[in-house]
């Protein structure tokens, strides 16, 4: 179950990340974006117990 959730959680991780690329390709700031990747990130990390 716990792979499962980290799996997830890295995927949607992914997906932000490539939003916020994409954000910045086109000098458009997304501040929302940015938290959402920065609580994704502290989550996944809680998860596995490490930073990633």
């Amino acid at each position: 179950m716990k792979s499962q959730l980290v799996a997830a959680a890295d995927r949607a991780a992914m997906s932000v990340a490539y939003g916020q690329e994409a954000a910045d390709h086109y000098g458009i700031q997304y501040g929302f974006i940015r938290s959402v990747r920065g609580w994704i990130t502290g989550f996944t990390e809680g998860i596995k117990g490490e930073r990633c």
